[in-house]
């Protein structure tokens, strides 16, 4: 009789599906918990996913997190002055992807981990983004009625049944989405330069740390997700 056939699971999905980290598994491979492992023509780690199970209880007592990425975020680390909260590059963030990869310095993404900190939680930013009539004051003034007329025009018109009007409420959900989204990018702005301003105040930025040089940074953290991207686009199905 012949031997069932090995199924492979790749190290992200086992991550998903096990409530595994990355370091977890990585570290499983090189203590030999894991022996029957290989790459796949992306790349990527696929791993015997019977063994994986076999030996789930004893990886999930292995570190989260490897001894160097556990410095880095520890370098990346600060308090925040007015509300006491640890503030650092989130999980499963582009900030904290970034930092692992070495596309970012700790301070640039302790930098980043302040701006987004203070943005949310100590300006309008999040009440601003909720309120369609405050965030249309981020638009020029003949843009704010054409936001708000182009929503009252897709609800009038989206449960009608004929199909001119159903083109006509297509467009004015999309001209709505794409005025809502430029008023959203302005007021990301607007705010980013005020939480900037705010953290600075508070000795958490150097003095000299300006929203255009903020946005350089920024762009090298958001190149994390256009690479991942781009890589997820090559990747072959799971064998």
């Amino acid at each position: 009789m012949a031997a069932p056939e090995r199924r492979y699971i790749r190290k992200r999905g086992a991550v998903r599906k096990y409530g595994l980290t990355p370091d977890q598994v990585e570290e499983a491979v090189k203590r030999g918990l894991i022996t029957d492992c290989k790459l796949g023509d992306d790349g990527e780690l696929r791993i015997n996913e019977e063994e994986l199970v076999a030996k789930l209880e004893e990886i999930k007592k292995l570190p989260h997190l490897s001894e160097e990425k556990r410095r880095l975020l520890e370098a990346a680390s600060t308090t925040c002055p007015l509300c006491g909260r640890t503030v650092r590059p989130r999980k499963r963030t582009l900030t904290r992807k970034a930092l692992y990869e070495g596309r970012v310095t700790a301070e640039e993404a302790r930098i980043v981990a302040v701006v987004t900190h203070f943005r949310h939680a100590h300006t309008d930013y999040d009440r601003v983004r909720r309120d369609l009539s405050a965030l249309a004051n981020f638009l020029e003034p003949s843009e704010r009625g054409l936001m708000l007329g182009s929503l009252k025009t897709y609800l009038r018109l989206k449960g009608r049944g004929s199909r001119r009007a159903w083109r006509e409420a297509r467009k004015a959900l999309r001209r709505y989405r794409e005025l809502k989204q430029k008023a959203v990018e302005n007021a990301k702005r607007v705010f980013t330069g005020e939480a900037i301003e705010k953290a600075k105040q508070r000795g958490l930025l150097p003095q000299d740390l300006t929203l255009e040089e903020y946005s350089k940074i920024a762009k090298k953290v958001l190149r994390s997700w256009e690479l991942e991207a781009e890589s997820f686009s090559m990747r072959a199905p799971d064998s």
